[in-house]
């Protein structure tokens, strides 16, 4: 279906969204509520990625090659969205190896102190990635640069450069669960 999906969006087909509705939204909802919003705030997150989903595919940022990427993708825009809502309202977040976001509500010492733990443990496992990853993770994360700015930057082509970031996190997944033993 998401071949059909992807073209029925291309095609700005109701059916598309209804199909993305019922994929998506009860999953978002519950993301949203577990990290602190609220029904409302499920509902307006759910609407910015849906039009967000709609000017990529429209746009070309977002280029279809495979059968699972659709949802994910969308399910990254609205998690993505969420982080930068949160970090507007003053929100910690801490992403747990899997993607999941929690977010930190409580700043007790020790809650503080095993963040700021958590945070030297990642520093050490950033600084172990190679220079060309660090520096595209950094463009994208912290300095919000698109995937067109970085490729000027680091010199890949465009095409290429979504699977160039997707190698870098893949490779600071892998040394956080060597790291870490798996643990969250």
């Amino acid at each position: 279906m998401q071949s059909d999906l992807y073209q029925l969006l291309l095609k700005n087909s109701d059916v598309a969204y209804r199909e993305i509705y019922k994929a998506h939204y009860s999953v978002i909802k519950q993301y949203v509520l577990k990290n602190s919003g609220s029904e409302d705030d499920a509902k307006d997150l759910f609407q910015e990625g849906v039009i967000a989903l709609w000017d990529n595919i429209h746009s070309g940022k977002y280029n279809h090659t495979n059968e699972t990427m659709l949802h994910g993708y969308f399910r990254s825009i609205c998690k993505f969205k969420w982080m930068e809502i949160l970090r507007a309202k003053g929100k910690f977040i801490e992403i747990a190896d899997d993607g999941e976001m929690d977010v930190i509500m409580d700043g007790t010492v020790l809650n503080d102190m095993i963040r700021r733990e958590e945070i030297d443990e990642f520093m050490g496992m950033f600084s172990a990635l190679a220079d060309k990853c660090r520096q595209i993770l950094s463009l994208f994360y912290y300095d919000k640069k698109n995937m067109k700015e970085i490729s000027v930057i680091t010199g890949y082509e465009i095409s290429s450069m979504r699977n160039e970031k997707y190698k870098c996190i893949e490779k600071l997944r892998t040394l956080y669960l060597k790291r870490t033993g798996g643990r969250k």
